[in-house]
């Protein structure tokens, strides 16, 4: 709720940082819960963990990034576009501003998991 909130009130892009990629990829699944709510409201919802989305020949997912109102994808996958961003001047998260980040499985990341 706290991303469609920032999404429709704000007009802004929203990125869901989860525990994993199992979860970030269901919850950005057509036919999902998640995915129909945020569909009912008229907001698009990706992930960028590779798949229909990334293109693994170039290492760029440029449509997700541009496409999508919310985006679910790990700690990892955030930081290793950014760094493509940095390093090689790819452009893939750097054409979405970094204005809303919404933690999910906080609990799940910090204390039982200890590696985010």
């Amino acid at each position: 709720m706290a991303a469609a909130f920032q999404a429709l009130r704000r007009g802004i892009q929203v990125d869901v940082v989860t525990s994993g990629d199992v979860l970030a990829r269901r919850e950005a699944q057509p036919g999902s819960k998640p995915h129909a709510f945020y569909s009912a409201l008229g907001l698009r919802v990706g992930h960028n963990l590779g798949g229909q989305y990334y293109d693994m020949l170039t290492d760029k997912a440029p449509n997700v990034y541009k496409e999508c109102d919310v985006l679910y994808g790990t700690a990892s996958s955030f930081i290793g576009d950014g760094l493509r961003d940095f390093q090689q001047g790819a452009q893939v998260a750097s054409v979405r501003p970094a204005r809303c980040l919404v933690v999910d499985e906080v609990d799940n990341m910090l204390v039982d998991c200890r590696n985010h």
